[in-house]
């Protein structure tokens, strides 16, 4: 009778079978969504940070500029 139990147990209706195969899709559907969308939202962090890096630079190095022109304004009256 055991041996009728396991039997019973391991066959696989086609009913079965297609939403085991089904959940398995959705599921690596859903899993491909998820990376593609990990992946676009720190494309997007990653440019905003550098744009904004760029732009602290950018500022940095025009005040740097200021900052010596003054004081080779400066050098030049005193000279």
């Amino acid at each position: 009778m055991s041996d009728r139990l396991i039997k019973t147990n391991t066959i696989q209706y086609p009913a079965i079978r297609n939403l085991r195969w089904g959940f398995r899709l959705l599921g690596a559907l859903l899993l491909t969504i998820l990376l593609g969308y990990s992946w676009s939202s720190w494309h997007s962090v990653k440019q905003d940070k550098f744009r904004e890096l760029s732009t602290i630079a950018e500022l940095s190095g025009n005040s740097l500029s200021s900052y010596f022109s003054h004081y080779e304004y400066a050098l030049k009256v005193l000279a």
